[in-house]
């Protein structure tokens, strides 16, 4: 169709909304007088106008749609760049709090920044490994709910396991140092130190154990932002 022709066509249909909204509004209006409205039949003329304003009110959708997914894009993109700020800014303030002020909790007045231990944890990786594992082993029943495999219980399962090993070994370590102490005490200080040498010393060997379709995540130091604002 020429192009001269579909803009023809586009301006009628324009103004076909127009003619058809005055009478749908004079419609509404009988029937708000307190009568059925019932309009004489349609003429080949009128349902013309009719499909005209269709097919420009279904353009106009479609261009009310582009311009909200364009808009919706630009403000995407808008907030991923002050997201990619945050992370910029927080990286620079954790190298300043490893560093410059050595692992130390810097409080001020806006923020208190500081390093927050995360400790190891299992995670489900692969859950059709999981429950092949936990069947061979038929102990499946115990980690559904009801039918699903219970992600939680899984890993929990493993880190029990882990927590008991880890807490026998810092007993016994304990315990040989209080005997070694002049006072025949250790501090609480000192036992948590235990602790912690002991996690990261079996790590590696409670790694290498867990079975297929789990996947350990080792602790670290994270940045921690607390605003006063």
């Amino acid at each position: 169709m020429p192009a001269e022709l579909l803009e023809a066509l586009e301006y009628e249909g324009q103004e076909a909304v127009q003619s058809l909204e005055e009478m749908m509004a004079e419609m509404l209006g009988n029937v708000e007088k307190g009568g059925d409205y019932v309009r004489d039949e349609l003429d080949e003329y009128t349902v013309r106008k009719m499909l005209l304003a269709r097919n420009y009110t279904q353009k106009d959708i479609e261009k009310m749609q582009n311009l909200k997914s364009a808009i919706v894009m630009d403000w995407d993109r808008r907030i991923n760049n002050k997201k990619k700020d945050i992370t910029n800014i927080e990286d620079m303030v954790d190298g300043y709090v490893r560093k410059q002020n050595k692992g130390k909790t810097l409080a001020l007045d806006v923020a208190t920044a500081s390093l927050k231990r995360y400790g190891h944890k299992v995670k489900v990786k692969d859950k059709a490994d999981v429950r092949a594992y936990f069947e061979e082993k038929n102990m499946l029943d115990k980690f559904l709910k009801p039918a699903q495999l219970d992600e939680t219980l899984a890993q929990n399962h493993f880190m029990n396991l882990f927590e008991s090993k880890v807490n026998k070994i810092v007993e016994d370590q304990v315990e040989y140092e209080i005997k070694q102490s002049e006072k025949n005490k250790i501090t609480k200080k000192r036992q948590k130190e235990i602790l912690l040498e002991v996690i990261e010393k079996e790590l590696p060997a409670f790694n290498e154990e867990l079975p297929k379709g789990f996947e350990l995540v080792m602790p670290e130091e994270k940045l921690s932002i607390r605003t006063n604002i």
